[in-house]
């Protein structure tokens, strides 16, 4: 770590100063031998201009971005736990593989971002942009994206269990196999998203907007249970993890339901009806 982050780590620094980092870490990632690894934990960066900048792999845990420019930042594997990015610009940036952990992320623009496969989990979210945004694989699991734009994302395969969703815009989403279990989707727009293989298992979805989606005739029933989570509709039923249609699942004897699960046997004689009815 160079002397003025060392001294001055929650000082925010100048144009100059940060611009050597910068210029420090940039000769790292090219093998320069006087190169200096970018090490930011805790630093104020507040209203920085970092547009385009190259932050591969650097270190900005606790770091405080409130109104920063990152316009196409390169950040891949970055670590930004517990980062305060509040009203920050993030239109266009790389994002892959990000630790974004408990960051506020509140009313920030991540328009064309590319956040596949980051680390989300209990992020701040509300407010935020994310329009077009590339989510494929990332975990949001108790993340808040209340009010959320996520016009034509791609969620692709995405954790989002327990994620509070209220009020956010999923048009034109892609939501294939995306894990929304225990969710709350109150009031979301989910127009013309595609929700091949999502997984609802106890998402809340009063006041849903289906229209467009595989569900548009065809709303389906939560049910949660002490053993499983249950969404049935015309299409399939699915109990936790197993998707069957309603005519494999009456066709199932006791002893394929037991081979399913250590509790199988004991929901299947209490829910049975329930499920076939």
């Amino acid at each position: 770590m160079n002397t003025y982050l060392l001294k001055n780590i929650h000082k925010k620094m100048n144009k100059q100063q940060l611009a050597e980092v910068v210029r420090l870490h940039k000769l790292f990632l090219d093998g320069d031998k006087d190169g200096v690894r970018a090490n930011l934990s805790g630093a104020n960066l507040t209203e920085a201009k970092l547009t385009g900048v190259k932050l591969f792999g650097v270190n900005l845990t606790g770091a405080n971005l409130t109104g920063a420019n990152l316009t196409r930042a390169d950040l891949t594997n970055a670590n930004l736990t517990r980062a305060n990015l509040i009203g920050a610009n993030l239109y266009g940036a790389d994002l892959f593989r990000v630790n974004l952990d408990g960051a506020k992320l509140f009313g920030v623009n991540l328009t064309g971002a590319d956040l596949t496969k980051s680390n989300l989990i209990e992020a701040n979210l509300s407010d935020a942009d994310l329009i077009g945004a590339d989510l494929i694989r990332t975990f949001l699991a108790r993340a808040n994206l209340t009010g959320a734009n996520l016009t034509e994302a791609n969620l692709f395969g995405a954790t989002l269990t327990g994620a509070k969703l209220t009020g956010a815009t999923l048009t034109g989403a892609n939501l294939t196999g995306a894990n929304l279990s225990g969710a709350n989707l109150t009031e979301v727009n989910l127009t013309r998203a595609d929700l091949t293989n999502a997984n609802l298992t106890g998402a809340d979805i009063t006041g849903v907007n289906f229209k467009g989606t595989m569900y548009e005739n065809d709303i389906p029933e939560i049910i949660n249970t002490e053993f499983y989570g249950i969404v049935k509709c015309k299409q399939y039923i699915r109990i936790g993890c197993k998707v069957h249609t309603k005519e494999e699942w009456s066709k199932f004897t006791d002893d394929e339901i037991a081979n399913m699960d250590e509790n199988a046997s004991k929901f299947w004689s209490k829910y049975k009806a329930v499920v076939l009815s």
